[in-house]
């Protein structure tokens, strides 16, 4: 999964579940770091 397409992810979901916005990312930034390990801390920080 490149990085437009998790961005697509997030943007889809969040017009969806816009009520939920706070575990959303948190449950995203979770799948990232386990799936992408080596980009971890410059995923979070951008």
């Amino acid at each position: 999964m490149s990085l437009d397409e998790i961005a697509a992810e997030v943007t889809d979901r969040a017009r969806r579940e816009g009520r939920n916005l706070t575990g959303l990312h948190l449950r995203l930034a979770q799948e990232l770091r386990q799936s992408a390990p080596e980009m971890g801390s410059s995923a979070s920080s951008s």
